[in-house]
């Protein structure tokens, strides 16, 4: 059986406001925003796939390792 858990790489920092890891085993990107509204700092974290964001109502989606990235 294929494990659904998730394997992060490296924290790149595109922007001050957001990181990012990328999975090795599947691809998918975590981002984690940091953003300030009415002078409150929010944090929330968006799942991407190729130029596809995955919505799983706030959960990690599982990896699917048999989307298998070439090093």
């Amino acid at each position: 059986m294929t494990s659904t858990r998730h394997r992060w790489g490296g924290k790149k920092s595109p922007s001050r406001f957001k990181s990012e890891q990328r999975c090795i085993r599947c691809g998918m990107v975590r981002a984690s925003r940091h953003e300030f509204e009415g002078g409150r700092e929010l944090h929330w974290k968006e799942f991407w796939r190729d130029l596809d964001r995955v919505d799983k109502a706030g959960e990690m989606p599982p990896c699917d390792a048999r989307l298998m990235v070439e090093a």
